[in-house]
């Protein structure tokens, strides 16, 4: 969800520059970040002001075997040159991770604050998952099962903007006010989450109130190689 214009069809790493500082004690875990609000082809020049997190999290496995929740904030200065946090200066996000052998749940709640008089906004997000084959090609790797299911609101019209992969390439802009959307997807996971081949398909509806052209209703496919050392 970008600011409220065309997106912007810029090169970029598509990552920030910035330290992170992270620290366990008992049950907790703490992290801290600070970084560059701007995203640029090389390495940032600090023109886009700064941003700042902070997140406490607590093993906490309900019922489940391991699970954990977490609580987590962000916050932008709102500079008007910033690119990469843009268009919210309080993100809250409110979450919890469990497993049960080969089961896994997800659940995010997540509450933004708008810059500009940008209506503020609310989502939630629920993933279960499920490995249902191991060794499949080579010792350690697994075949796993992933279905998602994302609701997001915002509070006044045009709040919530279209992915921009790739639901923006049908409608540019893509502005409303009420989304849903439900994945399915199998993934093959050679080094757990960390190398893994995704294939999947997304059905998402953009509700719009304000009837200014951001409707949407479609479906979008997947397939890639995700790297995360």
């Amino acid at each position: 969800m970008n600011q409220q214009a065309a997106p912007k069809k810029t090169r970029t790493t598509g990552e920030v520059v910035g330290v992170v500082a992270e620290s366990k004690a008992g049950e907790f875990s703490f992290r801290g970040s600070l970084f560059s609000g701007s995203i640029e082809e090389e390495f940032t020049q600090f023109k886009g002001g700064f941003g700042a997190a902070a997140g406490v999290g607590y093993n906490l496995p309900l019922f489940y075997q391991t699970g954990s929740v977490h609580l987590d904030y962000l916050f932008n200065n709102g500079n008007a040159s910033n690119n990469a946090l843009e268009p919210y200066d309080h993100v809250v996000s409110l979450w919890h991770q469990g497993n049960v052998g080969p089961f896994g749940l997800g659940v995010d709640l997540t509450w933004g604050h708008g810059l500009n008089s940008r209506p503020a906004v609310f989502g939630v997000t629920v993933l279960p998952s499920y490995v249902f084959a191991k060794n499949v090609v080579r010792k350690g790797d697994a075949l796993q099962a992933a279905l998602r299911y994302q609701f997001a609101v915002s509070d006044g019209n045009n709040g919530l903007q279209l992915q921009q992969r790739y639901e923006q390439d049908v409608v540019p802009g893509g502005f409303g006010d009420r989304y849903h959307a439900i994945y399915a997807g199998l993934n093959y996971l050679i080094f757990g989450d960390r190398f893994k081949i995704m294939t999947g398909a997304e059905y998402s509806v953009m509700h719009d109130a304000a009837n200014d052209g951001g409707k949407f209703n479609g479906w979008t496919y997947y397939a890639g190689l995700r790297v995360y050392f």
